[in-house]
């Protein structure tokens, strides 16, 4: 212990700051005691001295957080507890312990994690992150346990489980910043997604006989096909049991792909984040993950129920059709051969879904690889939101984003497992792309940066600040995709591009849809690397983005208060001076 101060320093006032080993803390006189905590309220870090000490609670004015000053323990729980330290008074002399009492380690910061998922407070969350990774914990370790309170306190897969597997997914491409923002915003959201929500159900695999896998997936389809959740769940984790991928994998999009484009294509999108995050895992994760789809599996409708793709032209029968033309021609052992898209591509932006799938058929009939296929519609999806014009309604955005997501999951499951039921999705992902045709009307211009502005982000230190700059006002549309396409030109790479719009996304306070782009749009660029396809992908992703921003950037503000909270950093200038013991 060090000395810090005299009894005598108290003689005008109850609070004396000093300055810690790493961070301002405040000594507390009341009643003959002296206390210790850290000066900055854990909610917001304003500084504790310039708040009040009575009957033992301290209480900062700012948003009047109460604590008890012995121990730092929060009162009012959207404020987390106070760091406290160990006085001791020989005499006139102040003695204070250099450390906190409870020194944090990995098991503390993952309870504290867990407090907060479970109450649903933000600060607690984003510290406790902060903390587990400041402490070299792996990425993966921490989502596992955040996973793992999702997959037992709600009944659905939910937005927040799909962040977290966006986050494995772009982890590799994203620097230190937007890696903890990624994180923090998908911890936060599944808390967001579980709060006072029931804890989940416990469910059984079959037991006392051996089922074969082709029998699983005849009642899985049966059970999704009349809505029978409860079969559906059971017979599911009866299949996880076997342990064999490919059958899984045949069995849920089988399901998945008999209703078509089921919750405007989500449905597929999450099974296949489902899995990602089960497979990012060790095996028996998948048993209390992946059931958390079924809820959405079995209650979806999907497009042969609605009427959008029924009228003028009802496409449900083109489709119907050509999955049974796919049936017939489909082998499992295919040799793929190279193949010609150039009038395939015409055709997904042309007027004629019949065209469209019958050249898909001839394609697959040629042998064609179904990867380069789902590579071809995702970028012409793409292609779709780079020529969206500012005079369709901000709403209208959400159709051809979903076709984007759709086209890339369906690329992801061909690439994860090549079958029969995995490339049934390419049939309404290339007719949802026919879909959006009229949302081009009229199509805007693809950017083409000037030289001058390619030269700003050339050798240029500052070009990242550049080009988040473009999204602090409206009217970014054309702007910020222009910016982007004139940094690729001008030698940045793809993780820095793909880092730079994941940044851009995660510090406005969007919906899981915007980073789920980002994603698609990282695994596509790199399909396409070299190639002026690039470009149009990247100006898709970031008209998307530049549409909706700025938002009020919230959640990033806490984000970024709870990381300087962990550094021991003041957060206001106008703190008292401290003295240094």
């Amino acid at each position: 212990m060090k000395q810090v101060a005299l009894l005598s320093d108290f003689t005008n006032s109850p609070f004396k700051t000093i300055k810690g080993k790493d961070r301002p803390i405040l000594l507390i006189k009341e009643n003959e005691r002296i206390h210790a905590v850290d000066n900055r309220c854990p909610h917001m870090g304003f500084p504790l001295n310039k708040g009040t000490i009575n009957n033992g609670i301290l209480t900062c004015h700012w948003h009047h957080a109460r604590f008890d000053a012995r121990s730092g323990c929060a009162f009012d729980l959207f404020a987390d507890d106070i760091p406290s330290y160990d006085v001791k008074v020989e005499g006139e002399v102040v003695l204070l312990s250099e450390v906190p009492r409870n020194k944090p380690t990995a098991s503390y910061y993952k309870d504290r994690l867990h407090q907060g998922l479970e109450q649903n407070i933000s600060i607690i969350i984003y510290k406790s992150i902060v903390g587990l990774l400041q402490l070299k914990v792996s990425h993966l370790e921490i989502i596992r346990e955040i996973a793992e309170f999702g997959s037992l306190n709600h009944e659905n897969w939910s937005n927040g489980m799909t962040l977290l597997a966006i986050t494995i997914n772009l982890w590799p491409e994203l620097q230190e910043n937007t890696r903890v923002m990624a994180l923090c915003k998908a911890a936060r959201q599944v808390a967001i997604n579980c709060h006072r929500q029931p804890s989940r159900r416990k469910f059984h695999l079959l037991e006392g006989s051996k089922f074969d896998s082709q029998q699983l997936t005849v009642w899985f389809r049966h059970w999704v096909r009349t809505r029978h959740r409860d079969g559906v769940e059971r017979t599911l984790l009866t299949q996880l049991a076997h342990g064999d991928n490919a059958a899984l994998s045949d069995m849920l999009f089988g399901a998945l792909h008999d209703r078509v484009y089921s919750n405007v294509g989500h449905n597929v999108d999450s099974t296949n984040k489902a899995i990602e995050l089960c497979f990012s895992f060790e095996e028996e994760a998948a048993s209390q993950i992946l059931p958390l789809v079924t809820v959405a599996i079995t209650q979806a409708r999907g497009e042969e129920e609605n009427s959008a793709w029924s009228h003028p032209i009802d496409l449900i029968p083109i489709i119907k059709v050509s999955e049974k033309t796919l049936k017939t021609i489909w082998k499992k052992d295919t040799q793929f051969s190279e193949a010609s898209f150039s009038k395939f591509r015409d055709l997904l932006l042309g007027e004629d879904p019949q065209a469209i799938v019958d050249e898909m058929i001839n394609l697959c009939r040629g042998k064609a690889d179904p990867k380069c296929i789902a590579k071809e519609i995702a970028y012409v999806a793409a292609l779709r939101l780079a020529q969206f014009p500012e005079s369709n309604d901000i709403a209208d955005w959400f159709a051809p984003v979903h076709t984007f997501n759709f086209a890339n999951a369906v690329y992801q499951t061909i690439v994860r497992h090549n079958s029969l039921q995995s490339v049934r999705g390419l049939l309404p992902a290339a007719l949802s792309v026919f879909q959006d045709r009229y949302l081009n009307i009229p199509s805007v211009a693809l950017p083409n940066p000037s030289e001058k502005l390619i030269e700003l982000f050339r050798n240029n230190s500052n070009w990242y600040h550049n080009l988040m700059d473009t999204l602090n006002e409206k009217q970014s549309w054309r702007i910020f995709p222009e910016r982007v396409i004139a940094a690729y030109r001008a030698g940045r790479s793809l993780t820095e591009l793909i880092d730079g719009l994941a940044a851009a996304v995660l510090r406005e306070d969007f919906d899981f849809h915007k980073l789920q782009s980002v994603e698609a749009g990282a695994v596509q660029v790199k399909l396409w690397r070299g190639r002026m396809e690039v470009e149009h992908i990247l100006a898709g992703v970031a008209r998307h983005i530049a549409a909706h921003a700025p938002t009020p950037r919230g959640e990033s503000k806490m984000i970024n208060i709870a990381r300087r909270l962990q550094r021991g950093q003041k957060l206001y200038e106008e703190d008292s001076p401290l003295d240094s013991p």
